[in-house]
């Protein structure tokens, strides 16, 4: 509200002068209707009065209330100036370049400020004044009704002309603030290239010493993975060096200890089978019956051809000393020798059977 009256003085002032008449002559019309001296007279000249002072009344608060709704507009409009003008300075506080601007700007201001307060200080003495002319409108409201149209008029003109002064600051200030961001604008887009200039040469030298390190930590590791190769290489050969010598000094043993086991085994199975050979030799030389005739150191070579069991199945004699009775007795030892011993082992048994039977 202060605002709006430092803004606009002489609006508001023929406001409150409009009011004052109104109430003036409200008053007037008021004290008039008292005066009961005559009837016919008293409404002959009251009732015009109080119907023009009506009318009068509603054509002015009309305007008055039209005035009020174009100075909600314009303030409005003001503050919206006075928001865009804000950013725009703010914008020029930013930048470097407008430093000089913006200390301008806020001397303005300030000198704003004080033209501001001279304003209500003349407001408040103008107020001062209008109660004085208050009073003075009471005695005078007839004739100020008059002045108060042609003041009306006189303050449209002037809010017209404030109007047009407004929207010339309005657009210098948007015109300046226009200028300031294409200032911005150009600043920061110089800022942005230098950045991203500067951004693009610290990616180069980063790429290319990230490239330089991969490179060697690449050539690094290679040298370390051909060193752990070779010393893997080598370390397999010694391994299966080691291995091959471990197996064959196994192999070694394994056929020296089969050699020996074969060798054991079949010194086993000889003397097993040497002993079931003489265990038949002495059995067949006991069921021997001596013929006559028969001398020392005969002796014939026999095979016998028997069962698992040990039964003879036939008897063959060989290459044999002496004549056929001898030859006969040996046979016939065998065949009463049947079933034979059996053997030590069963490995030893073969179903074919040679001896030498002697004459001792």
């Amino acid at each position: 509200m202060l605002r709006f009256v430092a803004r606009m003085p002489v609006a508001t002032l023929l406001a409150v002068l409009l009011h004052v008449i109104i109430i003036a002559a409200l008053l007037l019309s008021f004290s008039w209707d008292r005066k009961k001296d005559g009837a016919s007279m008293t409404a002959g000249i009251n009732q015009p009065i109080v119907e023009a002072v009506s009318i009068e009344q509603s054509a002015l608060e009309q305007h008055m209330e039209r005035l009020r709704s174009q100075e909600e507009a314009r303030k409005r409009e003001l503050q919206q100036a006075d928001e865009r003008a804000r950013q725009a300075h703010a914008a020029r506080l930013e930048e470097e370049a407008r430093l000089k601007a913006a200390q301008l700007e806020k001397e303005r201001a300030r000198q704003e400020a004080e033209k501001e307060r001279q304003r209500l200080e003349a407001l408040r003495q103008e107020q001062a004044q209008a109660e004085q002319r208050r009073q003075q409108a009471e005695e005078e409201a007839a004739r100020k009704m008059a002045e108060a149209q042609a003041i009306v008029e006189r303050a449209r003109q002037r809010e017209e002309e404030a109007r047009r002064v407004a929207e010339e600051e309005r657009a210098k200030a948007e015109q300046e603030r226009r200028k300031a961001e294409e200032e911005r604008r150009k600043a920061e887009a110089e800022r942005r290239q230098a950045e991203e200039e500067r951004r693009r040469a610290e990616e180069e030298a980063r790429e290319k010493a990230e490239a330089e390190r991969r490179q060697a930590e690449e050539e690094r590791r290679k040298a370390e993975e051909e060193q752990r190769r070779a010393e893997e290489a080598r370390r397999q050969a010694e391994l299966q060096a080691q291995r091959r010598r471990e197996a064959e000094a196994r192999a070694a043993a394994e056929a020296e200890l089969q050699r020996q086991l074969e060798a054991e085994r079949a010194s086993q199975l000889a003397r097993a089978r040497n002993e079931y050979i003489a265990a038949i030799r002495s059995r067949v030389t006991r069921n021997w019956a001596r013929p006559a005739g028969v001398q020392q150191g005969w002796e014939c070579e026999v095979t016998v051809t028997q069962m698992p069991g040990g039964q003879v199945l036939r008897v063959d004699v060989g290459r044999c000393q002496g004549d056929n009775l001898f030859r006969e007795s040996v046979i016939r030892a065998v065949e009463r020798s049947s079933p034979l011993p059996d053997p030590p082992r069963p490995e030893v048994f073969e179903r074919e059977i040679q001896f030498t039977f002697r004459v001792e």
